[in-house]
């Protein structure tokens, strides 16, 4: 009777039938549940709310590196294909590529008063916030720049000119 009460719990819990409050624990195993994919994941693929349920597991057994958190995964990039129902490691998924190496990327500098574009190719990845190398396309030149968004590398927030000073020619006289 116990068992049968406790199965229809987990489906329940499963189905989204019961509020995480609700949601049985056993008191022998540490019961504890943790997202996993319902479908298969495939590599590089962002993560949606809907790719992942909630399973019930024993909380001694995982390891440190397990995620615990569904917030922890959606909007997150599979590093490798993620199965069905199989638990997912922090390794196993990363901040989305936004640049791709060898694709077209627009380099972006602004100041106050205006921004300026230009069409360059990106020779790493890199994720929001990642530094990465461009190849500026008009003058083959390498810059660096920090991603912004799809596509978008920004180039830096003010290139004001700066004066340098005149040194005096090694015999002191101007």
């Amino acid at each position: 009777m116990v068992r049968t009460c406790l199965l229809f719990l987990l489906l329940g819990a499963l189905c989204g039938a019961l509020p995480a409050a609700a949601q049985p624990v056993d008191a022998d195993t540490e019961t504890v549940y943790i997202p996993v994919p319902q479908r298969r994941i495939e590599a590089e693929a962002v993560i949606k709310h809907e790719d992942i349920i909630e399973v019930a597991v024993d909380g001694r057994r995982l390891s440190p590196t397990v995620v615990r958190d569904r917030r922890n995964l959606v909007g997150m990039a599979a590093k490798k294909p993620l199965e069905e129902n199989k638990v997912i490691n922090t390794y196993d998924i990363a901040a989305p590529l936004l640049v791709k190496r060898n694709e077209l990327v627009t380099m972006v500098v602004k100041s106050e008063v205006m921004q300026l574009t230009a069409q360059g190719r990106a020779l790493e990845n890199g994720a929001m916030g990642d530094v990465v190398r461009v190849l500026n396309t008009g003058s083959k030149k390498t810059v660096e720049g920090i991603v912004t968004g799809t596509g978008t590398v920004e180039l830096g927030a003010t290139f004001a000119p700066t004066a340098i000073p005149k040194q005096a020619p090694a015999g002191g006289q101007p």
